[in-house]
Parts: structure tokens; C-alpha cells; sequence
């Protein structure tokens, strides 16, 4: 059985509750973004993002739908409610759009203004993000640790993040991830396109159909580990496996230091 992330929590849209000093409550509102905007069938979708929530669903329009959520991050101990109230707000989603690319980003940059991050106690708000893309649209994300989860898209995947979790289902490639210690699940639900996972540490379950024809390389550090239910990879010399599966076909590469690859059959 394979073990993938649990689909985010819905996103209240109610305000967030947080008790002020002295036992006075106070409500901080979170800020929301909706907007719809044309995109070729064949077109990219890019977001660059901090932390918070990322869901990408496949649908039939040549359109991208974004919802985004911005709410404050009660984790933290930086701040007075009136300063996370501030720093809401100051934190905006901006989108730039033409037919063939939709261009979208976190943007902290009002925070920054008013000081920098690392010498003050600030703290950045979560960004979450519900968006509809057209099922062929190639999608590019750059995180630095959100839960990312992508549905169904037959496009070209680009996908870096720091730490964050990945859940990616029912795609078919090519995927170009890169990660230094997230934890990752992806399933293919057809494979027809080279695709190469690259982290420095973390656990990578990467799934494909049984009848897949593929050419396999996986490099892995003294400290990693790899596991391939596929028969066909071979240890070759100290931490690389090479093999064609099935007879061979469109190329995994599989790179890690000290993580865990475990290659499934679906």
C-alpha cells in the first residue's frame, strides 16, 4: 500500500483567534485572493512561495483559477497581535498573466521594507494556495518549505523546495524535482517521459505502473539507501545502480547524499 500526505485541511475562512495579553481577545482576519485568468492549454503556470499550503488540480479549462488564503502564523512568538495584524496585511500575492504563462509570487516585500527579517523579530504569514490549471500546462515551483500537492496534470513538473512536503499523483511527466531534505511521494500514473529526483537527505517514494519501460540511475551517498520493487537495477560500483526495466525506455535518474529512495510498483 502506498503511504502518501494526507489532503490539507480546509482552509477556515473565518478569522483566527489568539488570546492578546491581559485576556482580551483579538481576532486577526486573514487576507484573500481570488482571481481567474486565461492560459493556453499548453501553457506554464509558475509560483514562487515561502511557506503554507500549495494544491494543483488538473481541469478542462483553458484558465487558471487561484484562490490564495494569507494568514498569520500563531507558531511564532515574534510580534504583538497588532504587528501579525500588520504583517498580514502587508503580505500580498502577485499575479502577472499572458495567454501563454501565468506568473505568480509570494510577495514579502513590504515586511522587508520595514526592516530586515533576520535582524527583527518578524515572522512571514503562511500563503495558501488552491489553484486549477489546465491539465497539459507545464507548472514551475520554487518553496522554501509549504505542503505541495499537484493532481492529475499530463505536463512538464519543475518543482524546488528547501524542506517542504511533496505529494504529487496521477502525473505523467517529465519531472524535474529538486529538494534538500523534504520528504517526497510522487505517482505516476503513466510513464512516458524522463524525469530525475535530486535531495541531499529525506524520503523519496517514488511510484510507477508495473509495465513501465524505463532506464534506471540511481546515485546514492555512503549514508543513503535505495530499494527498487523492479527487477532490472543493478549495483554497478559504490552507490550507483544502473538497469533497464522492462526492456528500457524514457530515463529516472534518481540522486541523493544521505536519503532514502524507494522505488514501488503501482
Amino acid at each position: 500500500m502506498h503511504r502518501f500526505l494526507s489532503p490539507s485541511r480546509s482552509i477556515p475562512l473565518c478569522v483566527l483567534l489568539s488570546f492578546a495579553p491581559g485576556g482580551v481577545l483579538a481576532a486577526i482576519t486573514p487576507k484573500e485572493v481570488h482571481q481567474v485568468v486565461p492560459l493556453d492549454a499548453k501553457g506554464e503556470l509558475s509560483l514562487e512561495t515561502f511557506k503554507g499550503t500549495v494544491k494543483a488540480t488538473a481541469w478542462d479549462r483553458a484558465e487558471v483559477k487561484l484562490d490564495a488564503v494569507i494568514q498569520v502564523d500563531e507558531s511564532s512568538d515574534c510580534g504583538s497581535e497588532q504587528e501579525k495584524a500588520e504583517w498580514v496585511r502587508k503580505t500580498e500575492v502577485k499575479i502577472e498573466s499572458s495567454p501563454g504563462s501565468v506568473r505568480v509570487r509570494s510577495d514579502y516585500d513590504l515586511l522587508e521594507a520595514a526592516g530586515n527579517l533576520y535582524d527583527r523579530c518578524i515572522t512571514r504569514p503562511f500563503v495558501n494556495y488552491d489553484i486549477r490549471l489546465p491539465a497539459n500546462a507545464r507548472i514551475r515551483i520554487a518553496d522554501h518549505k509549504s505542503a505541495i500537492q499537484i493532481a492529475d496534470l499530463r505536463g512538464a513538473i519543475n518543482l524546488t523546495t528547501h524542506k517542504g512536503k511533496v505529494d504529487l499523483r496521477g502525473i505523467e511527466g517529465p519531472l524535474e524535482l529538486t529538494t534538500h531534505k523534504g520528504e517526497v511521494r510522487v505517482a505516476f500514473s503513466k510513464w512516458a517521459q524522463a524525469s530525475r529526483i535530486t535531495t541531499h537527505k529525506g524520503d523519496i517514494d517514488v511510484s510507477l505502473p508495473k509495465s513501465s519501460k524505463f532506464d534506471l540511475e540511481a546515485v546514492v551517498g555512503r549514508r543513503g539507501e535505495f530499494q527498487s520493487d523492479f527487477a532490472g537495477a543493478n549495483l554497478v560500483s559504490q552507490g550507483v545502480y544502473r538497469g533497464s526495466v522492462n526492456g528500457g525506455g524514457p530515463s529516472l535518474r534518481l540522486t541523493t547524499h544521505k536519503g532514502h529512495f524507494h522505488l514501488r510498483q503501482a
